[in-house]
């Protein structure tokens, strides 16, 4: 009889997650959690049984996430801020300053508000000008802060929810040098400090020699200590396309290599077992300290402590109760490592390794055997050999497919990426991934020889060069990664269109049947924070059209990142010159890759879909106009009997050529920007329309948000609906086969608009 292995740690972290889970979604006083936990703990100490046990896990977990979390300083103080407020505080900076654009710098500031009486802030996320404190310092500053913002935009970072996680509960802006002075230089922080000091010194050591080639300096400095601030995005997007972004950051991967490279040497040199394995943890311990005490190395230091230390205690390690233990120390450590898509990834992915590769490796290993009617003793030499590199190879195919589907639904789910090319790629990346942190450790260690260094730099520039090229090749493998869209509930739909929030700029994603059409790309800067999540998390890998309405930057400036990462198979524009830099520069683009333009012009219209038609209503042909904005084109959507109106930013010119031009301008939805030249106030444009509703983007930079309300007063008195993107974020319109329209809100706190069929 196989006895099952005893698992005291699943049910103690599966307790764990319950009690957390509970807090988080049905929020109590955590006195109420005390109280349930201490009686809990008063029957599991007199009525020893596991279930009980797990209950008073759960009910201590509770307890702990709402006091860390929902009850903590931060957390109560940011509740206050409705709005932006100016403050004083005073406190130690908790990390190493990073340098931001035109001189900017921001830290994590343990703070504490200045007044009557003053207030722990937990800790508060600063931007500063001027000079950039240290590690330790203690400051006093001023400046403005609030509550860090919701997402504006579909599949946008979620800056509001990512702080509250890490206990950040205000964002604080100085806008003068003047406004941080240093009171108290070096007051604390000593350790941190000194692993700062070592991680630039460790940098320096590895660049010494090879610092004339940047994108393999930064590969490598990723890989070995995690500093990926300075890594070009480009890079990284080709690591999360290949599903090898985690070599990016110092994870288990390093930890485990790190790990195995310690307890080598130390076993060269016959030390103890058990001293060895000590050794080991401290040389992990310190990695992640050098390393910023990252989450993900954390994990993995941890995570890896548990396994080595357990057979010092003739203990045998058994691989999921280790597992279970390391999730549980970290939970006690930090309840929202829970929530953290790293900690789900690490731990899940880990444990599907554990079940299934061994499963995968026994399945593969057989393959390569010789004749099963020739004994093992038989053998040839060649015949052993062969199959000892095929037992090796079975193993990583094992891992490999393992990791890969541990990952599948966390990387749709949170990614929205779906990369078979990942199964072949991290064969190879992974070797090479342990040649480049092996040169580099064996760079750190021979610093006493600068000329031995700078030969093993030149090795790893060589490696991480190798690595760039293979992830490159890989990344061009058609269908070796596929964007995806998670499924959505609800009836089907004729047509669905986003009009994203762009500032002054605009987007519009125009969905119908399979067919994806783009209106505008938004401003350049816009591109990576607001138009690639987007499009890559609404499952699209190429766009069907892309049309651009004018040559204006804030409207047309993500068009060339697009054309070279994802060219779509139609491009549309109006049928007009400007002097528009940005729309020259596209044309050149296109003519380079021989790429045709589709001009339209009033009295155009092509078919979306079966259901949906999009008809050019301005410009006429040969207009002549000095201003882009003035040219811009005006589409209408029709579909399912509605018609959504598009009047990117026209003004008073196009309003009345329009009006003396189109007999029929009514339309149940428009959408609107604004005139580079005019202020907003007419309405009689909006009155001959008739819609049930206008979306309207950001103004214009400097146009206060209070002009606006009498023009959105007269349109509400005529019983127009206003949605104002400055309070709404990006609006979705869905327009389903009946004839119904529901357009919703991005942030919170808005209502829901309709139409019934």
């Amino acid at each position: 009889m196989t006895l099952r292995p005893r698992l005291p740690f699943a049910g103690l972290v599966f307790g764990a997650i319950a009690g957390i889970l509970s807090a988080d979604f049905w929020p109590n006083p955590s006195s109420w959690a005390l109280a349930v936990s201490a009686a809990l703990g008063l029957a599991a100490f007199f009525r020893p049984r596991a279930w009980l046990a797990i209950l008073f896990v759960a009910a201590g977990f509770n307890f702990l996430h709402t006091l860390r979390f929902l009850e903590s300083p931060a957390h109560l103080l940011a509740k206050e801020f409705n709005g932006s407020k100016t403050i004083d505080a005073e406190g130690i900076v908790w990390d190493e300053p990073r340098t931001m654009s035109e001189g900017e710098s921001s830290f994590l500031l343990r703070a504490t508000v200045l007044g009557e009486p003053p207030r722990d802030a937990g800790f508060i996320r600063v931007r500063s000008v001027g000079e950039s404190p240290a590690c330790g310092d203690r400051v006093r500053i001023r400046g403005v802060a609030r509550r860090p913002q919701p997402p504006r935009n579909p599949a946008e970072f979620d800056q509001a929810t990512w702080s509250a996680r890490q206990g950040i509960g205000l964002e604080l802006f100085c806008d003068t040098p003047q406004d941080l002075a240093i009171i108290a230089p070096a007051e604390s922080r000593a350790i941190t400090r000194a692993a700062a000091r070592a991680r630039v010194w460790i940098r320096a050591q590895l660049a010494a020699g090879i610092a004339g080639s940047p994108d393999e300096v930064a590969l490598i400095e990723s890989m070995v200590l995690g500093v990926n601030a300075e890594t070009p995005p480009e890079m990284r997007d080709l690591f999360q396309k290949t599903g090898t972004l985690h070599l990016l950051a110092v994870s288990g991967l390093n930890v485990a290599m790190l790990a195995g490279i310690v307890l080598r040497l130390l076993k060269t040199f016959r030390i103890n077992r058990t001293i060895a394995v000590f050794l080991t943890i401290l040389c992990l311990a310190g990695y992640a300290l050098i390393t910023g005490l990252s989450p993900s190395c954390t994990r993995a230091t941890i995570m890896g402590a548990f396994l080595l230390v357990a057979p010092c205690f003739d203990r045998s390690a058994n691989a999921v109760n280790s597992l279970a233990g390391a999730a549980f120390a970290l939970l006690a450590w930090d309840t929202n490592q829970l929530f953290s898509v790293g900690f789900q990834l690490s731990f899940v992915i880990v444990f599907v390794i554990f079940i299934l590769a061994r499963r995968v490796q026994d399945r593969v290993v057989p393959w390569a055997n010789p004749d099963a009617f020739i004994p093992r003793e038989l053998w040839s030499p060649v015949q052993r050999f062969r199959v000892w590199v095929w037992r090796g190879f079975a193993a990583a195919v094992g891992v490999n497919v393992a990791s890969w589907l541990g990952s599948l639904l966390f990387m749709a789910g949170y990614f929205h990426l779906i990369s078979p090319a990942s199964i072949v790629a991290n064969f190879i990346a992974v070797v090479l991934a342990f040649f480049v942190l092996a040169l580099g450790l064996a760079s750190i260690l021979s610093a006493l020889a600068p000329p031995v260094a700078v030969l093993f730099n030149y090795a790893n520039l060589l490696c991480a060069g190798i690595l760039l090229h293979v992830i490159a090749a890989f990344a061009k493998i058609p269908f070796g990664f596929v964007y995806v869209e998670m499924p959505r509930r609800g009836p089907a739909l004729a047509c669905e269109v986003t009009v994203l929030d762009m500032d002054e700029g605009a987007a519009a994603h125009i969905r119908s049947a399979r067919s994806d059409w783009l209106i505008d790309t938004g401003h350049l800067r816009d591109y990576p924070r607001t138009l690639v999540p987007y499009l890559r998390s609404r499952g699209i890998n190429r766009l069907d059209s892309l049309v651009l309405t004018h040559g204006d930057a804030a409207h047309i400036g993500g068009a060339s990142p697009l054309l070279r990462e994802s060219p779509p198979r139609n491009w549309i524009e109006g049928n007009t010159s400007d002097r528009s830099p940005t729309r020259r520069a596209l044309h050149a683009e296109l003519a380079e890759r021989q790429m045709e333009r589709t001009l339209w012009a009033a009295g155009d219209s092509q078919k979306i879909s079966a259901e949906t038609q999009i008809h050019v209503l301005f410009p006429p042909p040969g207009i002549n106009r000095s201003l882009a904005d003035d040219k811009a084109l005006v589409l209408l959507i029709t579909v399912a009997g509605r018609r959504v109106l598009l009047m990117s930013d026209a003004g008073f010119y196009t309003e009345q050529w329009l009006l003396e031009h189109e007999p029929t301008l009514h339309a149940d939805i428009l959408v609107k920007g604004w005139h580079d030249r005019e202020k907003p106030g007419d309405t009689d444009f909006i009155t001959h329309v008739a819609p049930k509703l206008v979306i309207a983007g950001k103004p214009r930079y400097g146009t206060r948000p209070e002009a606006l309300e009498p023009w959105v007063v007269s349109l509400t008195e005529k019983n127009i609906a206003v949605f104002l993107q400055s309070q709404t974020g990006a609006v979705r319109i869905q327009i389903r086969k009946d004839g119904a329209v529901e357009a919703t809100a991005t942030l919170p706190g808005n209502p829901t608009f309709s139409i019934h069929p």
